[in-house]
């Protein structure tokens, strides 16, 4: 019963964080975007984190990579803020959220 929970868990962020980009890379609204890249930003932080914690005391590169990709979220969210450098900063949310989902799956 539980693994069937935690597939459907793991199905669901994979399905959200597909809409999310999806929604991202073909809108043409700005304000959207901004918005959709928040979220996404704030969406890959919680599962980075739930990632971090999830993994053993001794896994320490998967640690590392947990709080690298917190590290590029909220990059991208300050280069969409600051440096105006919208592309760059969709490229980096992307990356990050890609790099979740595959750790999430145990790919990475």
């Amino acid at each position: 019963m539980a693994i069937g929970v935690f597939s459907s868990l793991f199905y669901g962020t994979s399905i959200a964080s597909g809409l999310g980009i999806g929604f991202l890379l073909l809108s043409k609204n700005e304000n959207n975007k901004n918005i959709v890249l928040h979220i996404l930003g704030i969406f890959t932080i919680l599962l980075a984190g739930i990632n971090f914690v999830s993994l053993a005391s001794n896994d320490t590169i998967g640690k590392i990579i947990s709080l690298s990709i917190i590290g590029l979220s909220i990059s991208s969210i300050i280069i969409n803020n600051t440096l105006k450098k919208y592309k760059l900063a969709y490229f980096i949310i992307t990356l990050a959220i890609v790099i979740t989902i595959l750790s999430l799956f145990s790919f990475i």
